[in-house]
């Protein structure tokens, strides 16, 4: 859900055109370069081609980092009825879960979904013709995965410096 793909009319060749090589794209790609050949509509990522993961399951993209920085979930609403059934989790002794038996092999690692609401602020202006999403109503947070002194990514992908980001979030 955040790479656009297209396939060819015999389903024999698969094609991804990443933007911007902040994000995976080639260096000095021109913006036409993102549109595919087999069907001529835009690629790169999803939100931007039109079909936001967003809209589908209320969380997108947030950002990647090194699988050695993997973390565990921080409990943010352990009375939600998705930890009490059909088995209940007693969380009376610990707010976090995720973690391995031993090494850094931990719940969260390499590329986080979050909320659109926990998205970097833009530091720069909005691309013309872009907007800032409006999130959904009715979303609820169970538990959350922080990073500290992070590059986050905006909604648009440009990264900036923070204190803390939202990494990943575990949503109903």
């Amino acid at each position: 859900m955040f790479w656009r793909v297209s396939f060819d009319e015999k389903l024999g060749v698969m094609e991804c055109r990443k933007y911007r090589p902040s994000i995976g794209g080639r260096p000095f790609a021109s913006v036409g370069e993102i549109y595919h050949s087999h069907d001529g509509l835009r690629g790169s990522l999803m939100r931007f081609c039109g079909y936001p993961s967003w809209k589908v399951i209320g969380l997108d993209c947030g950002g990647w980092w090194h699988a050695i920085d993997n973390r565990v979930y921080a409990v943010s609403n352990p009375a939600h009825f998705l930890f009490r059934e059909l088995e209940p989790v007693d969380f009376s002794d610990r707010r976090t879960f995720g973690h391995a038996p031993t090494g850094f092999r931990r719940a969260g690692g390499h590329e986080g979904d979050t909320r659109i609401s926990s998205f970097a602020t833009p530091q720069q202006p909005i691309p013309k013709g872009g907007t800032l999403p409006q999130e959904p109503a009715g979303i609820e947070t169970m538990a959350i995965i922080q990073r500290k002194n992070v590059q986050a990514l905006d909604y648009f992908v440009q990264f900036r410096q923070v204190d803390r980001a939202t990494a990943v979030e575990m949503v109903y």
